[in-house]
């Protein structure tokens, strides 16, 4: 299952890098075939990327310590919800979570192509596949969340006890559908900078998505400073305020 997920993040970066070139011909040849066959392969980014994490989760639930991830995150003590939870307890699940998000986002944003000129969806698009590519190439060279273990282990750490909290299962998602949402508006902006339009008119059109990744950003903060008041191994509320203000 490790190695279905990782050749699903190694394909996902490829396809990635293929839409970017796909786009970019498309405009400057003026060929919607280029890119129709760009915008599916936002779409395929986005089943990879399903794949890769089912498969983590996988690993995750069924406790497979061969995956050095597992091993640092979970153990045989805890309780599903928390094995599940230890997707996004580490740099490597937080990242291919962020990912995940950001790839459903962008099938979202092409769909909604109603209104948009051509070439500044496009553009946008763009932006969003070199983000997709990013995360790609850390997931797959600098932070691999399917990389073996070093050596056997019959048990995992764990959690840290501080994040066993039903706010672990809340928070974190929320926050990182804000972040993920705020991708598509700095996509639109990058689009709109590049062609010069400079108006009124693509804020209007953003307005939903900035709300969108308002409203769960500003959300995961009250969560975060909800658990961080009943936390008193984080100094309660005033302790945690100015990293979470530096967060939003």
């Amino acid at each position: 299952m490790a190695k279905i997920g990782y050749a699903a993040l190694l394909i996902s970066l490829a396809i990635s890098l293929y839409s970017i070139e796909a786009f970019l011909l498309g405009l400057k040849h003026n060929s919607p075939k280029f890119i129709k066959s760009a915008e599916r392969g936002i779409w395929a980014i986005g089943g990879l990327v399903t794949v890769a994490s089912l498969a983590l989760v996988y690993l995750l639930l069924s406790r497979d310590f061969s995956v050095y991830y597992v091993y640092r995150y979970t153990s045989t003590f805890q309780p599903a919800i928390y094995a599940l939870s230890a997707f996004w307890a580490g740099q490597e699940g937080s990242l291919l979570l962020w990912l995940w998000l950001l790839s459903i986002l962008s099938i979202i944003a092409v769909l909604n192509r109603q209104g948009w000129n051509r070439t500044i969806q496009s553009y946008a698009l763009i932006v969003l596949a070199l983000i997709e590519a990013f995360f790609s190439l850390l997931l797959v060279w600098f932070s691999d969340p399917f990389a073996p273990s070093p050596r056997h282990f019959a048990q995992g750490m764990g959690l840290n006890p501080l994040l066993e909290n039903p706010m672990m299962v809340i928070h974190p998602p929320v926050v990182f559908i804000g972040y993920a949402g705020f991708s598509v508006p700095f996509a639109y902006a990058v689009a709109a900078l590049l062609m010069g339009q400079l108006g009124e008119e693509w804020l209007r059109k953003v307005r939903r998505w900035v709300l969108f990744a308002w409203a769960f950003l500003g959300a995961g903060i009250i969560i975060g400073g909800w658990w961080a008041y009943m936390e008193l191994g984080w100094g309660g509320y005033w302790s945690w305020d100015p990293v979470e203000n530096s967060s939003l």
